[in-house]
């Protein structure tokens, strides 16, 4: 019996000790698995907050993109408002210093009745007479002359309140009195259209020749004495009339006038 306790004695501290042993392997291998679990959270942790960091600097970088194209967009309108401004500006300051160059010659200063902007044309495909901004209660008048900066355009045909009708002298119904710069013959210029006009009443026997200068000859009410009008491009004396034909081409270009100046004596 003795022998026997002693046996199941021995076998009972060797269960013990396996179970102790077997214990501090649990509680070992529990330790080593809570590093494991902690280190796996941290990391977890560190990539949940740069990932939360990335949305956000995301977030602020892409606001900062849209904050950005809408202030250059912004920049580009201002530019264009600015851009389109100093054009017209500069436009502005081209016309008033052709209008003062002309307004500054002795021989229309003190003809000058008003300045005028031409607003409109006929349209029938050629231009033959001209709208402009000013009327009767800017004391125009039918047969007031008209001037732009070249020479001589027209003659006010018709009046309205606030705006006027300019016959041009290309147009066959505008006739306005001349002489030849070169020699004082005296003629009569009418319009031809296609931007010519024709002196007439100069005879065959007349001292003409191409490239002769024709001024206003003072004569009429519509125009001071000496304002350039056209230039002689073509004579030809062997027509059956008695008098020669004369073509002529204005100094002012019809179809590129915008700004002139009403005159009259």
């Amino acid at each position: 019996m003795k022998i026997k306790f002693k046996q199941i004695s021995k076998r009972f501290y060797l269960i013990i000790i396996i179970i102790c042993i077997f214990v501090f392997f649990i509680f070992l291998k529990r330790k080593v698995n809570f590093d494991y679990i902690g280190s796996f959270f941290s990391n977890l942790q560190k990539n949940i907050s740069m990932k939360v960091f990335y949305i956000k600097d995301s977030f602020t970088a892409s606001k900062y993109i849209k904050d950005y194209k809408k202030n250059i967009d912004n920049l580009n309108k201002e530019y264009i408002r600015l851009a389109i401004e100093n054009h017209m500006i500069k436009a502005e300051n081209e016309k008033l210093k052709r209008l003062l160059k002309l307004s500054e010659q002795n021989k229309i200063k003190k003809f000058i009745k008003s300045y005028a902007n031409v607003i409109g044309a006929n349209e029938d495909g050629f231009v033959y007479n001209y709208l402009i901004d000013k009327g009767e209660k800017d004391n125009i008048k039918v047969g007031d002359g008209v001037v732009a900066k070249e020479g001589v355009v027209g003659v006010v045909n018709k009046v309205f309140f606030d705006t006027s009708v300019v016959l041009l002298l290309t147009d066959a119904k505008c006739k306005i009195s001349v002489r030849i710069e070169r020699n004082k013959k005296a003629g009569i210029l009418a319009g031809k259209g296609y931007n010519l006009c024709e002196l007439e009443y100069i005879s065959k026997e007349e001292d003409v020749i191409n490239g002769d200068i024709l001024l206003t000859s003072g004569l009429s009410m519509s125009f001071p004495e000496g304002l350039p009008v056209g230039k002689i491009i073509s004579i030809d004396k062997k027509t059956e009339k008695l008098t020669m034909e004369i073509k002529v081409k204005p100094f002012v270009n019809v179809s590129s006038v915008q700004e002139i100046y009403i005159v009259s004596k």
